[in-house]
């Protein structure tokens, strides 16, 4: 199996809360608080595969590092075949994050991206997953409840992570 690529990131999953929370969390680690001139978004529906990886193969003049987010990543154009040689030989001080909420794994590119980036999930939790996300939540939030009022919240709200 190839090792993971340095700087290549795929955020798979429909759950909008923990993908952004993923992402943030990406962006303060690679970029700090600074983003001004660091970071490009980009939106998958609007560019291809080999439009990217020309976009991510060149650094930058005015900053040390850069990050490229693709949005909606799963509807890039293309049969990404440039993007192969990229995750071999990924720019130095570039990070690439893929926002996808259902990559089609059955195509070539997404099951290299799925191999050899560093995939974070953002699955929404099912069952007693809820429970434990809202309590965790709380516990952030410096929050106490009650269980009856946990179980409410939970009852009421549902896999809405949002509310």
């Amino acid at each position: 199996m190839a090792a993971r690529s340095p700087g290549v990131h795929a955020i798979v999953g429909p759950e909008s809360l923990l993908a952004e929370e993923a992402l943030e969390a990406l962006l303060s680690t690679t970029l700090g608080a600074d983003r001004e001139g660091a970071l490009q978004v980009l939106r998958g529906e609007e560019t291809t595969w080999s439009r990217l990886v020309d976009n991510v193969g060149m650094g930058s003049l005015f900053t040390e590092k850069r990050a490229v987010v693709v949005r909606n990543a799963d509807a890039l154009k293309g049969d990404g075949e440039e993007m192969g040689a990229y995750l071999d030989d990924p720019t130095p001080g570039v990070t690439l994050v893929l926002l996808a909420s259902k990559p089609d794994k059955r195509t070539k590119v997404w099951k290299r991206v799925l191999e050899r980036a560093a995939v974070v999930p953002a699955e929404a939790p099912k069952g007693r997953g809820i429970r434990a996300f809202a309590l965790e939540r709380l516990r952030q939030r410096k929050l106490q409840l009650s269980e009856e009022g946990l179980f409410e919240l939970v009852e009421r709200v549902g896999q809405d992570l949002r509310r």
